[in-house]
């Protein structure tokens, strides 16, 4: 299993941009779960320095580049928004973590 995880942060006066912009492209980037299979839509947090928004996905066997490129390029939509900034992390599970040393994940 592979995970994408997105992190965005923004400043709180723009939230109302933030919330608006993802309205606007949520049709233009629908769910394809022949892509990625959401785990974690939106989980939301306030911080000292706005918010802070992460999402998950499980990504299928063959599908990474594919689904890592959807996610940029919906990312890159709120480049224009002063103070926006976001992070795209994978994640391998421990199965697969292991597989790459030759090893099995303990049971």
């Amino acid at each position: 299993m592979v995970l994408i995880m997105t992190i965005i942060n923004y400043p709180p006066n723009k939230q109302i941009e933030v919330q608006n912009k993802f309205f606007e492209i949520n049709s233009k980037y629908p769910p394809d779960e022949s892509l990625m299979k959401l785990v974690l839509r939106m989980g939301v947090r306030v911080t000292k320095d706005g918010y802070e928004v992460i999402s998950i996905n499980d990504i299928p066997d063959g599908k990474y580049t594919e689904a890592f490129n959807r996610t940029a390029a919906n990312l890159h939509e709120y480049s224009g928004i002063e103070g926006y900034r976001a992070e795209i992390r994978t994640y391998l599970s421990g199965e697969e973590a292991f597989k790459i040393i030759g090893k099995k994940l303990p049971e």
